[in-house]
């Protein structure tokens, strides 16, 4: 019992802080850590994404995963992101790329999408 009262303590301190995952209420709240192009270029290996695919990214930032998907593979991709100004940038970068025709942008919060 002692555990779960220290782990209760934890979590409720924790949240005071705004740190628990779940709990930013502002978007700018989430920390945006680009991913580097190689890992991306090694996840989408790892998922063998293949023409006719659709490539989902949750908390997308920049859109460098769904466009280096659509880019590199032909593939369909959606990016869920909360942020309005990484939306406009992955947005500007899909069509720097030329591949807007195959990829969407959606405002919305990753946790509920």
């Amino acid at each position: 019992m002692g555990r779960n009262l220290f782990t209760l303590a934890l979590a409720a301190w924790l949240s005071l802080l705004d740190i628990v995952p779940g709990s930013a209420e502002y978007p700018e709240e989430i920390p945006y850590v680009p991913t580097p192009v190689s890992v991306i270029d090694e996840m989408l290996k790892l998922a063998e994404v293949k023409k006719g695919d659709v490539v989902y990214d949750l908390g997308s930032g920049d859109g460098r995963i769904v466009i280096r998907a659509a880019k590199n593979y032909g593939v369909r991709g959606v990016g869920i992101e909360m942020d309005q100004i990484l939306l406009a940038q992955a947005r500007q970068a899909a069509n720097k790329a030329g591949v807007s025709h195959l990829v969407e942008f959606r405002y919305e919060d990753a946790l509920k999408a």
